[in-house]
């Protein structure tokens, strides 16, 4: 068997961004940087599970390959870096979020930047997928 790192448990909701608790910035990236991801993927997935024509779902499908790739360096790095105060190691929070948006850049006209807001991921609940018609 390969070696595992000890994961401690992450709390309902995912970890908190602010107050005494909150993980450093370096963490927190790699959690959002995750999740973000992790969304990605499940609306891809979902989209092609929707369609009513499998050969309208390969391109979703397609699409969710790379975002299935970018999950594995944030969620080893956050693997590897222990939780303060000991209860293992960080580890992805698999929450599904809401996209980043997109902002307009004020300094160049023309250019859009990603703008995170150094707040809570939110959470989007919500239906189950949708099921495709056999």
């Amino acid at each position: 068997m390969p070696d595992t790192l000890p994961i401690g448990i992450a709390p309902a909701g995912g970890r908190p961004r602010t107050g005494p608790c909150a993980p450093d910035a370096g963490t927190t990236q790699l959690l959002d940087e995750f999740n973000q991801a992790y969304s990605k993927l499940l609306r891809l997935l979902r989209d092609a599970w929707g369609r009513d024509d499998a050969g309208e779902a390969e391109g979703p499908l397609f699409e969710a390959i790379p975002p299935m790739s970018a999950l594995q360096d944030p969620a080893q790095q956050l693997m590897a870096r222990p939780l303060p105060g000991g209860g293992g190691n960080y580890g992805p929070e698999f929450l599904h979020v809401t996209p980043r948006r997109v902002r307009a850049s004020r300094t160049r006209p023309g250019r859009a930047s990603e703008k995170g807001t150094g707040s809570a991921p939110r959470v989007v609940r919500g239906r189950a997928p949708r099921r495709v018609r056999g």
